[in-house]
């Protein structure tokens, strides 16, 4: 009898070995497929918010350009001219004229050196 109860304690050992390997594998497999999809999720969201953050971009450089348009047209000589006469009643000065008059004994003395 003790041989039987041998096999018994032995068969009893060897199927609660077998139901702790399933538990674990069971586990681990549970845990591993809910990592994969926590990493799935997150690497969605990231390449979502880039998307998004790629789109802003091209939209801030879009109106950084029309802005860059809107000041060279606003700096305009023509333009400034005209706002400075009618809005502001200045006039634009006429060209000077600069005339040299020359000394002729201040022009021999650096002629003879």
């Amino acid at each position: 009898m003790s041989k039987i109860k041998k096999i018994r304690k032995s068969i009893r050992q060897k199927e609660f070995m077998n139901s702790l390997v399933f538990i674990i594998t069971g586990i681990c497999i549970t845990v591993g497929f809910t990592i994969y999809v926590w990493v799935h999720n997150e690497t969605k969201l990231i390449e979502r918010n880039n998307l998004i953050l790629l789109k802003t971009k091209h939209l801030l450089i879009e109106e950084n350009r029309k802005l860059n348009g809107n000041i060279a047209s606003l700096m305009r000589v023509d333009r400034i001219t005209r706002i400075a006469e009618k809005e502001l009643g200045l006039i634009t000065p006429s060209p000077e004229k600069l005339v040299i008059v020359l000394n002729n004994d201040s022009f021999k003395k650096y002629k003879n050196d």
